[in-house]
């Protein structure tokens, strides 16, 4: 029987790996783990780790036809197959399970995994957003969404599509609600576009990112607002504030300010830059993930003393920066293990 202190320590390990989003449901019956994912359950090993079934899992929503149709020219193929090429284990073994050297393109593909799976089991996978995201040129922006959406929930939201069929005005992508605070958001993701994964580049180009934060903050809302901004550039080998990118859409932002109209200016939104150690352009295996709090019209996100009354008046932001920044990594193993 589990202790009562046992059990809080479970709880805790798992808030710890999903945040706010659904711990993964499974049951283990005749030497076989049944695993819930939204309304699908999967049969496994009892053996396999979660990495694995994020594998099989990621796969079987793709389909193994797709999969074979697209393995040239859709980049989360390409991250499949060259990271399962890549694995090398490690030899360290428990008796049951074997390590793996964990590479840039199977992180990737993993990623994708559970963000979908943290969707699907928490609140919904839309049609018209997975369409989306098996289109090569549509992928980029579809992928992206998907993570912030999952962020969200990891963070403790609740969230709400809005109809994408409705075109007669345009909207943000979804509504946030906090559970914890009951507070609603209008939430806006954007990812600015890079060249095609065969380019190579010398030199690494500027965020570009003024006329994006234009066309997010164009858009209608309902709530406050919160951008998610993903500037797409290789990974981040210096600290926060040290990268020239860092300081250009800051720029970027006093700008728009100062050059808003008087009698209708921007709204206020809340507004987080993200550059991901997972370009859907290139392979990535090293650098850092960056992620950065600030604001357009919002003066208590503007300076690190106005951080402060920031934090309490906005306690859900504080957590979604958290999430965003520590629990986009998917757990290895389920609990039980």
């Amino acid at each position: 029987m589990i202790s009562d202190a046992e059990r809080v320590a479970r709880l805790q390990r798992q808030v710890s790996a999903f945040g706010g989003a659904r711990s993964p449901l499974d049951q283990q019956i005749d030497g076989m783990r049944l695993v819930v994912a939204g309304p699908q359950i999967f049969e496994i090993p009892t053996a396999w780790t979660f990495h694995e079934f994020l594998l099989s899992y990621g796969q079987s929503q793709l389909g193994a036809d797709w999969i074979i149709a697209n393995a040239k020219n859709h980049p989360l193929v390409m991250h499949l197959v060259k990271g399962r090429a890549g694995i090398r284990p490690t030899g360290a073994s428990d008796g049951q399970f074997v390590a793996a050297t964990m590479n840039g393109d199977l992180f990737a593909f993993l990623s994708f995994a559970y963000d979908l799976f943290t969707l699907s089991d928490n609140a919904e996978v839309q049609t018209s957003l997975f369409d989306r995201l098996r289109k090569p040129d549509q992928y980029q922006g579809a992928r992206y969404e998907m993570f912030v959406a999952a962020s969200l929930l990891r963070a403790g939201f609740k969230i709400a599509f809005e109809d994408e069929s409705d075109s007669r005005t345009s909207h943000c992508e979804f509504t946030a609600t906090s559970k914890q605070t009951g507070r609603s958001f209008s939430v806006e993701a954007k990812s600015r576009h890079r060249k095609s994964p065969t380019s190579d580049d010398e030199a690494t180009p500027k965020s570009g990112m003024y006329r994006l934060m234009q066309n997010a903050l164009a858009k209608n809302g309902s709530h406050e607002r919160i951008i998610f901004a993903d500037v797409n550039l290789p990974p981040d080998d210096q600290p926060v504030f040290q990268m020239s990118w860092h300081h250009e859409v800051t720029a970027s932002l006093n700008e728009l300010e100062q050059k808003q109209k008087t009698d209708d200016p921007w709204p206020q939104a809340i507004v987080f830059f993200t550059n991901r150690i997972i370009s859907p352009w290139r392979s990535t295996a090293g650098g850092n993930a960056t992620v950065l709090l600030t604001a357009i019209n919002h003066p208590l996100f503007k300076t690190k003393e106005l951080r402060e009354a920031a934090e309490r008046q906005y306690p859900e932001i504080g957590i979604l920066f958290g999430a965003v920044n520590e629990l986009r990594r998917p757990p290895s193993h389920f609990f039980a293990q």
